[in-house]
């Protein structure tokens, strides 16, 4: 099982699955080839719970917007912030009864204006 040899999870005393860390992240600046290759099989994933989980058990949302460099970048910086602030949630679950996966990302869907 890929989770155990990466050292995520680790089998108890009763032979059930259990975490070792509360989360789980690469930080916001890695650009491995394995890691990249882990989230886009996130992203995989991601499609697939349409299928798989009722709506009130998912949150998915789209927007297409036009903003200029500094408004990209305060969108980047509170995206980050977002995922410290829900990193710390899940830190201070006390008992968990699931796993998640939270992907977000943001990108460019055209060239900026005078390239």
């Amino acid at each position: 099982m890929v989770l155990k040899k990466l050292g995520m999870i680790r089998t108890s005393k009763n032979g059930v699955y259990e975490r070792i860390d509360d989360v789980v992240s690469t930080g916001p600046q890695t650009e491995a080839v394995a890691v990249q290759s882990y989230q886009i099989a996130c992203m995989d994933l991601a499609k697939t719970a349409y299928d798989r989980f009722e709506r009130r058990q998912r949150e998915m949302s789209t927007v297409t917007m036009s903003v200029d460099s500094d408004a990209l970048g305060a969108i980047m910086d509170r995206l980050r912030k977002a995922r410290e602030d829900i990193m710390e949630i899940a830190r201070a679950t006390v008992r968990p009864t699931r796993v998640l996966q939270l992907n977000m990302q943001v990108f460019p869907l055209s060239k900026e204006i005078g390239e």
